[in-house]
């Protein structure tokens, strides 16, 4: 449910700037991505900080409060008509939801029995990410209520909506508060030494859970594995819609290539997530992470020689499949491999690391087809396609491809 919350607000939130009208309607272009940007950049400063603070503090309060004040922010959007204060609001969900994540994650292991991680971790990641798919329908459903408030209360016209999805919004991060507030604290609470009189210094903490990753070879070689894997990986998200375009000759057709694209690399996410407890039960688990990426690299490098739709499906959901079932390792290995006083900002290093990764490779990837540009061989028989979009996503396949060569190495 909270991450149910997360996507919603998300998306009512750029439906929110993006209306007529409305706060971001001098340039819907430029509110919308700053609603994003801001969703992003927050949790590159805080997130390792919000590692240290799960460590250090009752994890079971702390995913509580930050659940009440992300219900409590989103709840008063309605009535901000300031886009930098929107902006602002967003930053805040950003830092509270990375407030929230490491210390869900480091709670995991201490909830389940040892046998069961990877199956409890296959099912956070689930959830976590189906409901990416639920939040953007729903978005779309609370149309019909609104359509009847709107006659009840006229000031709603045009906005209702948008600002039921707030309300429903914040009634998940609720949700998500009293459920949490249930577990047992005694094992939520962070088992770490405390010396009497001596002073709490965060910096300190956090260059000790910096340390434990550096000095710790399987727990470096995972969190570095994941900051590359998804640097390679962002290739397919940032290239695909121009990818699609090669494909189909119209415009409407490139619009549902790349939504058929996107289909197949989620349903291989959640095949892979679901089929990684499968695989653990047969094979090594530090095995199953090193292939996963290479079988992501693979297929990535496999999409960017396809020249039709249809070939390549089968190549999108096998790049989602390996990276889904690396995914669900990395978070079982790194509960199991790391105790749990660092576990709170191992988690934080791993996510901070992944959004910078995200950050540069879906910048970057576009940038170095954009500076390739468009060429072409042509021969007696054929036109090869030498354009910037397939030989960056190229690239970005073999990067991962690579990542997976050094994971296994290690």
């Amino acid at each position: 449910m909270s991450s149910l919350g997360d996507w919603l607000g998300v998306f009512a939130l750029v439906r929110y700037v993006s209306l007529p009208g409305g706060v971001g309607s001098g340039n819907a272009a430029f509110a919308v991505g700053g609603v994003l940007l801001f969703r992003v950049v927050p949790g590159l400063f805080f997130g390792p900080f919000a590692g240290v603070l799960a460590d250090r503090f009752d994890r079971r309060r702390l995913m509580v409060s930050a659940d009440i004040a992300r219900a409590v922010l989103i709840a008063t959007i309605p009535w901000v008509h300031s886009l930098l204060a929107l902006y602002l609001v967003s930053a805040s969900m950003e830092v509270l939801g990375q407030l929230w994540m490491p210390s869900k994650d480091a709670t995991i292991p201490n909830l389940v029995e040892r046998d069961q991680l990877m199956m409890a971790n296959q099912l956070s990641q689930i959830s976590t990410y189906a409901s990416f798919p639920f939040a953007g329908a729903l978005v779309a459903l609370l149309v019909i209520p609104a359509h009847f408030l709107e006659g009840v209360f006229p000031s709603l016209k045009g906005s209702g909506s948008v600002n039921l999805a707030f309300f429903f919004d914040a009634a998940t991060f609720l949700f998500s508060a009293s459920r949490v507030a249930t577990f047992p604290r005694k094992l939520m609470q962070a088992k770490r030494a405390r010396l009497p009189g001596a002073r709490w210094n965060p910096l300190t903490d956090l260059l000790e859970g910096l340390r434990f990753i550096r000095k710790q070879p399987m727990v470096r070689t995972l969190v570095i594995g994941a900051w590359t894997a998804f640097s390679g990986g962002s290739a397919i998200i940032s290239l695909g819609p121009i990818f699609a375009g090669k494909l189909v000759r119209t415009s409407q057709g490139a619009t549902a290539a790349w939504g058929t694209l996107i289909v197949a690399v989620g349903l291989g996410l959640v095949s892979g997530m679901t089929t990684a407890g499968w695989l653990s039960r047969r094979f090594d688990r530090e095995k199953i992470f090193p292939i996963g990426l290479m079988v992501g690299g693979v297929s990535a490098v496999g999409v960017s020689l396809m020249t039709s739709i249809q070939a390549a499906i089968p190549f999108t959901f096998l790049a989602g499949f390996g990276a889904g079932t690396a995914w669900v390792t990395t978070y079982t290995l790194l509960g199991e491999k790391t105790e749990d006083r660092l576990r709170g900002r191992t988690f934080a290093a791993l996510q901070t690391g992944i959004q910078l990764s995200l950050f540069i490779g879906l910048a970057g990837w576009p940038l170095l087809a954009g500076a390739i540009g468009n060429h072409t061989l042509s021969t007696s028989h054929y036109v090869i396609d030498f354009s910037g979009t397939r030989i960056a996503m190229f690239s970005g396949g073999a990067f991962l491809f690579l990542s997976g060569i050094r994971a296994a190495r290690r």
